[in-house]
């Protein structure tokens, strides 16, 4: 359970930091740009990751880690949707840069 815990933890910390850089170049007016989707897209895997090791914690150890697992979820599903999002707000800004 305590190297689960600890896992977790890391990850969180490297989401938070992935999360951080996107916060600052969006911060930047850097918005649609593939170097955020790029991130998004590693914001997916690490919320998917942290949520199978809860969910195998709270299968193993401790129910109430369900409850994370779940909303984990739920987020893992908001970032692809945002994702996709993004990946076809560049793909038009491209299009649309070609075009002028």
């Amino acid at each position: 359970m305590l190297v689960i815990g600890y896992s977790i933890g890391f990850m969180s910390l490297i989401f938070l930091y992935h999360l951080y850089s996107l916060v600052s170049r969006i911060g930047k007016e850097q918005i649609f740009i593939e170097k955020n989707v790029r991130c998004l897209q590693i914001l997916g895997w690490e919320a998917a990751a942290i949520t199978l090791l809860s969910f195998l914690m709270g299968v193993t150890c401790y129910i109430p880690m369900l409850l994370i697992t779940a909303s984990g979820l739920a987020l893992t599903l908001v970032i692809r949707v945002i994702r996709n999002a993004f990946g076809k707000a560049v793909q038009l800004q491209d299009t649309v840069d070609f075009t002028i």
